[in-house]
């Protein structure tokens, strides 16, 4: 066994998202307007509080009714969270002190209520500071390890891009083959472990490398607006759509902290003999989809991709297909890959047009996908600055 463990800092060029699986609803979630912040409370102590201040039934009835105006069209008519508890006697400093942690909202960020919509949250621990799980990192480290090794190995991904080019994407089955495919060219370059018994997970070399949580600093966070910016220009020329999807995220420059363990007595089985070597992996891919996207969607939004130079590696909610997907990697040229995707992509999502009585693409991927695909790229937008979600910096301690 030839073990190297190494502490690192993971520094945020660009807020990161990594979700928990919740989007809190407004009653949710305490927005005080005057501060322009959103205030995440403990469940515990929330119940304490109201149980201290003997408001649970009062506030079980704010509920009902809350949803029941959330609901229904038309101008909201009832109070947020932060305006019941005011007009329940609750000091605002008392309100401000039942927080776990606090997200940053801008101007910008609010509707024209003057609130905001559901909220995806931040991955964070029990006392609020959010973090990133290893198993995030290392997902996306298995990815920029195999585009490596097909870099290393052309026949190999030419057959396996021959295997999936040739497929009737119509066809629900073949198009579900796709990821049996990707699978068995994950088997074939990573499952190399033959003195392993079991399943071919197990003899997977990835298990030669153990990545632990990156842990933040600090607990602020940020609040902001989904937003694609898209190579086709909308119906009024607009390349912009703000969606009504908010989410929270770990701010720019934010400093996190995680250690990767190696075991080179398994990790030389797909040539690595040093972390530098493993990271750079993270890099290359990192490099290749930034300057990518920077080519397709032109000088207007070059600003967006100032950072490039330093990424390495780009992270949760935002990223994008290309970070997260090898088909990529497999074609022969770029022109190949954005006609391959755009095909599969226009297979996977569909709608039912009932003018028509018929089932088409629900966005049009082969007919707009006109220098990448898919054609979006998502960004975060505070004030006057703008950022690609997720792009982070490493540095070894």
């Amino acid at each position: 066994m030839n073990l190297i463990k190494k502490e690192y800092e993971l520094n945020c060029l660009s807020p990161v998202h990594i979700g928990d699986g919740t989007a809190l609803k407004a009653f949710e979630y305490i927005y005080d307007p005057e501060n322009q912040q959103v205030i995440f409370v403990q469940e515990a102590a929330w119940i304490a509080f109201l149980q201290k201040r003997d408001l649970i039934d009062a506030f079980v009835g704010y509920i009902n009714k809350m949803a029941g105006s959330l609901s229904q069209r038309g101008p909201f008519k009832g109070k947020y969270i932060w305006d019941w508890l005011c007009y329940k006697g609750i000091s605002k400093k008392e309100i401000r002190s039942l927080a776990l942690r606090m997200a940053k909202v801008s101007a910008n960020e609010l509707s024209s209520k003057g609130h905001l919509n559901d909220v995806q949250t931040q991955l964070s621990l029990a006392d609020g500071h959010p973090y990133i799980p290893g198993s995030s990192l290392k997902g996306s480290l298995r990815t920029a390890v195999i585009r490596h090794l097909l870099r290393k190995n052309p026949k190999l991904a030419q057959y396996y891009w021959q295997q999936i080019s040739d497929l009737d994407l119509r066809n629900r089955r073949e198009l579900n083959s796709i990821g049996r495919t990707t699978q068995r060219l994950e088997s074939e370059l990573l499952h190399k472990l033959n003195f392993c018994k079991g399943d071919n997970a197990t003899k997977s070399v990835m298990k030669g490398i153990a990545i632990s949580d990156a842990l933040a600093e600090k607990k602020d966070t940020l609040i902001l607006q989904k937003i694609d910016i898209s190579t086709h220009a909308g119906r009024l020329g607009n390349n912009e759509k703000k969606l009504p999807l908010y989410r929270e995220c770990i701010p720019p420059q934010e400093k996190l902290h995680f250690s990767i363990t190696a075991d080179f007595s398994i990790l030389k089985e797909i040539g690595f003999q040093s972390l530098d070597e493993i990271l750079s992996c993270w890099h290359e891919m990192t490099q290749d989809v930034l300057k990518l996207q920077k080519n397709s969607l032109g000088r207007s939004y070059s600003r967006l991709f100032q950072e490039i130079p330093l990424a390495d590696v780009c992270l949760g909610g935002g990223s994008g297909l290309l970070f997260k997907s090898i088909i990529h990697s497999l074609a022969p040229d770029e022109e190949q890959a954005r006609r391959f995707i755009a095909k599969m992509l226009d297979a996977q999502f569909q709608k039912f047009n009932w003018i028509r009585r018929m089932t088409e693409p629900a966005h049009n991927h082969v007919k707009l996908d006109s220098t990448i695909s898919p054609r979006t790229v998502k960004i975060a937008r505070q004030g006057s600055q703008n950022w690609l979600l997720g792009l982070c910096h490493i540095k070894e301690m």
